[in-house]
C-alpha cells in the first residue's frame, strides 16, 4: 500500500507520494513481506500534467514505476490531453496485466484552456473521472488513507454504553490556502502518517522519502524529489 495526496487551491495544485513499496511473496509455505523505500510514485509529463499512483507496483512482474517512464518519453514531443492520459494509463496497466487481476489507483491533474482539472480512477474504471475544479479548492487522497481521513471526515467515539459521541475537529481551510501553506500542509498529512504507523504494530506500508510536485498554470517544479546517490556508508 501507498499513499498519494493532491490538494488543490488558487494558486496550484499539489501532488505528494511517499516512497514505499511492499512485495508480498510465499516462500517455504511462508507468507513474507520485503519493504523497499525508493519507489518512484509520482511523475510530470511534458512538464505540465502530474501523475501519481498507488496499489500494484509491479503489473504482470514488471515495475510500474518503469512501464509509467516509458509512457512518459514516448509522449515527450505530443500535445496531449487529460482525457488521453487517462485513456493511455488504463490502457497500459491492462496491456500489461495480460489478463491477470492487477489494481492501480492513478491521480492525474494539470491545466487546459486557463482551467483546472483532475481525476482520481483505477485501471478497471470504464468511464472518464475527469473533473473541472477551476471555481472549487480542497483534496483527494487514495491508499493507506485511513490516519488522513481523520482530518477530513466526520468521527465519532463510542462510550461504555455502546453510544455514539460526535468528535468535533475543524476542517482544512482549502479556500484560505496560500501555495507554500497547500505545499505543507500534503507533506503534513503524508508524515503523519508515516510517524504514525512508527509508534503502532501496524505494518509500515507508508514511509519516507516523500516526493512533492506543484502544478501551476504556467510552469510545473519538483518541490522534493528523491534521487540517485551512493550509500552513505561509501
Amino acid at each position: 500500500m501507498s499513499l498519494i495526496v493532491t490538494a488543490y487551491t488558487q494558486e496550484g495544485i499539489v501532488m505528494g507520494a511517499d516512497s514505499c513499496i511492499t512485495s508480498n511473496f510465499t516462500q517455504e509455505g511462508k507468507e513474507l513481506h520485503k519493504h523497499s523505500h525508493y519507489g518512484n510514485k509520482l511523475f510530470l509529463l511534458n512538464k505540465e500534467i502530474g501523475i501519481s499512483t498507488c496499489g500494484d507496483a509491479k503489473i504482470n512482474g514488471t515495475s510500474l514505476s518503469f512501464l509509467i517512464d516509458q509512457y512518459i518519453w514516448s509522449k515527450r514531443e505530443e500535445n496531449i490531453t487529460l482525457l488521453q492520459v487517462e485513456i493511455d494509463l488504463k490502457n497500459m496497466v491492462n496491456n500489461q496485466a495480460k489478463g491477470k487481476e492487477h489494481y492501480v489507483i492513478f491521480h492525474i491533474c494539470g491545466y487546459e484552456d486557463g482551467k483546472r482539472y483532475i481525476s482520481e480512477f483505477n485501471n478497471n474504471d470504464k468511464e472518464s473521472h475527469i473533473r473541472d475544479i477551476s471555481e472549487r479548492d480542497g483534496c483527494i487522497n487514495a491508499g493507506q488513507t485511513d490516519i488522513v481521513n481523520l482530518f477530513s471526515q466526520n468521527i465519532a467515539y463510542k462510550d461504555t454504553d455502546n453510544k455514539y459521541h460526535d468528535i468535533k475537529l475543524e476542517k482544512c481551510r482549502y479556500q484560505d490556502l496560500s501555495l507554500q501553506e497547500t505545499i505543507e500542509y500534503v507533506y503534513f498529512l503524508i508524515n503523519t502518517t508515516i510517524q504514525h504507523m512508527r509508534f503502532t504494530y501496524r505494518k509500515d506500508n507508508v514511509g519516507f522519502p516523500i516526493d512533492i510536485l506543484v502544478i501551476k498554470p504556467n510552469e510545473s517544479l519538483w518541490i522534493q524529489k528523491k534521487e540517485l546517490h551512493m550509500p552513505n556508508h561509501y
